[in-house]
């Protein structure tokens, strides 16, 4: 992952700014750590089409509930879930999966910091 994007991301996690979800990118004001990601892409002009299915799911390039490619290119990473190192003992878990098991934000900045 590149850097420059990695420190935005965390600084954003841990900034109390984003009220956090699950299930999907952002649900009304509700976000998915990689939702963040998507929110700070844009804000730093990456041009993304937002839109809301039927459920008022935010969308990404058509995309609501993992990154879309757009954002793991410009972010430098290689899958749309990305997975981090949670130990010394290399085990590993899906972003996705840690937020919707309500790891907090700031505990997914930590692993994210250290550990992608």
């Amino acid at each position: 992952m590149k850097q420059d994007i990695k420190e935005l991301w965390v600084e954003a996690l841990r900034s109390g700014r984003y009220e956090q979800g699950t299930g999907v990118l952002v649900n009304e004001e509700n976000y998915c750590c990689l939702g963040v990601l998507c929110d700070i892409a844009i804000r730093e002009g990456l041009p993304l089409e937002v839109s809301f299915n039927g459920d008022g799911v935010k969308c990404f390039n058509g995309v609501g509930v993992y990154l879309p490619y757009a954002v793991r290119e410009w972010a430098g990473l290689d899958r749309d879930n990305p997975r981090v190192y949670l130990s010394d003992d290399l085990s590993d878990e899906s972003l996705s999966l840690l937020n919707d098991s309500w790891v907090s934000f700031h505990q997914i900045a930590d692993v994210i910091e250290y550990g992608l």
